[in-house]
């Protein structure tokens, strides 16, 4: 039977759903405004509605409180939220105001809403946000430090193209530009010249097994192509795990050969290990073995801590759900068809994004 593929859809299906989280977005403002204590006279609230106002800044104090006294009682996340904090009241600023865009989605973007939220609900919601960040940067971080390790020597050899791909592998995409934009911003005006020559300017793009598997290699090829990911670049393309078949798949599409794959492509994880923990490396045959050795990032064994692991950060939030297609924008250029999340989940990304991206910049910016 022939295979069917999908064509590139002419517009994007979820058109609507983004301009209502842009319309939040824009109204997040006003919720930020309230929680800040700045209140308008147009506000108008009713005693109801500043019960509900105070109620919620008392959540953000309280968990903010409960975030600071769990960092210190883990020592390998305390150590990396020293560098995280400092620029603590600018991350504490930021943390804000993403708590305020989520009230908006949670009030459909108007303020009398404030009464209907369910306080203790928004609290968890919270709090496993915030634990969730602890998470991250005790057990992630020093796998995404594994990768940059590898990445910087890769690129003082010679200057590569980095290519993160999504949805999983958004946080090191995040951690690699926050580096990239910081390493370039602290340079002196009399090496203003020199920016270009550091500037390494990760790619991200969506490509998932939907894609892979349900179009052509002549779409696929397209999205590529669209996307500035081209066969004549030195490409290195991340993927957290498991056996790195997207990427071989799209260094194929583009026109690379074997042997000249497996060094091309970093992944964290192995699925060696998904049905047996105790599996014996020695009974996997020396070709596959090899193969998977060589494109797991230095430093990290193939073992089922790392298979868990990999599991554990493929889980994480993200801010859209898994694109079902690709489609043509009015400007020509082809993208992923996603839909974004409206609830505790884009809530958390957010959160998990910030931290990685000030954990990162501040590292390069004031070492």
């Amino acid at each position: 039977m022939n295979k069917i593929f999908k064509e590139i859809l002419p517009n994007d299906p979820y058109q609507r759903e983004k301009k209502e989280l842009e319309s939040y977005e824009k109204g997040s403002k006003d919720f930020y405004r309230i929680l800040k204590g700045n209140l308008d006279q147009n506000d108008n609230f009713t005693e109801l509605q500043l019960e509900a106002l105070v109620e919620l800044i008392n959540i953000f104090t309280k968990e903010i409180s409960l975030f600071e006294q769990n960092i210190s009682k883990n020592f390998k996340a305390k150590e990396s939220f020293k560098t995280i904090f400092l620029t603590k009241n600018k991350f504490y600023e930021r943390i804000l105001q993403r708590y305020s865009k989520y009230l908006s989605v949670l009030c459909f973007g108007k303020l009398k809403n404030i009464t209907y939220i369910n306080f203790k609900t928004l609290s968890n919601e919270l709090k496993d946000g915030l634990s969730e960040i602890i998470d991250v940067i005790e057990k992630d971080v020093p796998k995404y430090d594994l990768l940059f390790s590898e990445l910087d020597s890769l690129q003082n050899q010679n200057k590569k193209f980095e290519v993160y791909l999504g949805r999983d592998g958004i946080y090191a995409y995040e951690a690699r530009r926050a580096g990239d934009i910081a390493q370039r911003r602290k340079l002196k005006v009399e090496d203003f010249s020199h920016r270009e020559v550091i500037k390494i300017k990760p790619k991200y793009i969506n490509y998932n097994t939907f894609i892979k598997d349900n179009y052509s290699e002549m779409d696929r090829e397209k999205y590529l192509t669209s996307n500035e990911i081209l066969h004549d670049q030195d490409l290195i393309i991340f993927d957290t795990g498991f056996t790195g078949s997207i990427p071989e798949q799209i260094l194929k599409t583009l026109g690379f050969k074997d042997p000249d794959l497996n060094h091309r492509i970093k992944i964290l994880g192995t699925n060696f290990f998904k049905n047996n923990e105790n599996i014996d490396l020695n009974e996997i045959d020396i070709e596959n073995m090899e193969r998977i050795q060589s494109r797991l990032v230095k430093g990290l064994k193939p073992n089922y801590q790392n298979y868990l692991h990999v599991d554990i950060i493929e889980e994480r939030p993200k801010k859209v759900m898994t694109a079902t297609g690709i489609f043509e924008d009015k400007n020509g250029k082809l993208k992923p068809a996603e839909n974004p999340y409206f609830n505790k989940i884009f809530f958390q990304y957010e959160l998990i994004e910030l931290t990685i991206r000030q954990y990162y910049y501040n590292r390069e910016f004031y070492k």
